[in-house]
C-alpha cells in the first residue's frame, strides 16, 4: 500500500462555495473561460494581420441535489420573486453579484475563484426512482486560478 499523497483533484475533494458558504450538495460544476479575438484584415495581405482582443467571458453551471427546505433562492443565488411585478423587479435589480469558489477540501485551498458571479437560469428535474436535482447556469466577470491568488 502506497503512502504517497495524491495531488489529483477529484470530485470527492471538490467543495463548492458561494460567498464563503457551502452550496448544498453539489453534484457537478463546470465553467468555460473564453477570450474572443477579432481578425484584423488589411489590404495587400492575404493573411490576418493581427488579432485584437474584444471580449472576455466566463460561463458555467452547477448541479445541486434537490433538498426539501433548501432552494436556489434560500442559497442566495436568485432574488425572491416578490408579491407583485414592481417588487420582483426591485429584488432583481438589488440582488448583486457573488464570489464562487472551488476548493480542494483535502488541502483547504481554493483552486478557482469566479468573481462578479450572477446566476442566469435554473431548472428542476426529478425522475422515477431518482433524486431531484437543480441545474444552475451562471456568468462571472473574472476567473482566477490558484496560481494567481
Amino acid at each position: 500500500m502506497s503512502n504517497v499523497k495524491s495531488t489529483t483533484f477529484t470530485a470527492p475533494r471538490c467543495r463548492i462555495l458561494l460567498d464563503g458558504k457551502i452550496v448544498g450538495k453539489g453534484t457537478n460544476v463546470q465553467f468555460t473561460v473564453e477570450y474572443e479575438y477579432q481578425d484584423i484584415d488589411v489590404l495587400d495581405n492575404i493573411e490576418v494581420e493581427e488579432f485584437a482582443p474584444v471580449s472576455y467571458r466566463v460561463n458555467g453551471s452547477i448541479g445541486i441535489v434537490g433538498a426539501v427546505g433548501t432552494t436556489v433562492k434560500s442559497l442566495g443565488m436568485f432574488p425572491e420573486t416578490g408579491k407583485d411585478k414592481d417588487e420582483h423587479l426591485l429584488n432583481v435589480l438589488l440582488h448583486g453579484q457573488s464570489v464562487l469558489q472551488l476548493m480542494d477540501k483535502v488541502e483547504s485551498k481554493t483552486l478557482h475563484y469566479l468573481y462578479g458571479t450572477v446566476f442566469a437560469s435554473h431548472g428542476f428535474s426529478v425522475a422515477a426512482r431518482g433524486i431531484s436535482g437543480v441545474n444552475v447556469n451562471f456568468k462571472s466577470i473574472r476567473h482566477q486560478d490558484e496560481s494567481e491568488v
